[in-house]
């Protein structure tokens, strides 16, 4: 079946509510199985959904090892999410900026190098498993 629009907000939003009750759906080895069929408002899946904190090659997924994360963030970005739980590691680290930029006669500009000392903008995720 082709749908010619995208489905309402609410539907994704109810979908999205129902995502921690999803019931497996396991094909019965046996033709009389007593298993319960799913009501109409439970998620069923077949397969597992692939873990995107590992690198999947068939889905060109890079995984999230290596990556840059947000330490004060409980969002998206946030380490605890990306992380996927594994835990993550904060350094400190000394930027070094061009800073007392001058205009100079004729067309060029000179500036100073500046140290921006205790910026906490790496964290990565570690490789802990």
């Amino acid at each position: 079946m082709v749908y010619s629009r995208v489905a309402a907000f609410e539907r994704g939003t109810t979908l999205e509510g129902r995502v921690d009750i999803i019931l497996v759906v396991k094909k019965p080895h046996r033709p009389l199985s007593v298993s319960r069929a799913p009501r109409k408002s439970e998620l069923v899946y077949l397969e597992p959904s692939p873990s995107y904190c590992e690198p999947q090659r068939a889905a060109a997924a890079l995984g999230t090892h290596g990556r840059h994360c947000n330490h004060t963030s409980r969002g998206e970005d946030g380490c605890e999410q990306l992380c996927c739980g594994r835990g993550h590691s904060t350094r400190r680290v000394v930027a070094r900026v061009q800073c007392r930029c001058s205009f100079q006669w004729c067309c060029r500009v000179r500036c100073d190098t500046c140290r921006i000392p205790d910026l906490l903008d790496s964290t990565y995720v570690d490789n802990k498993m």
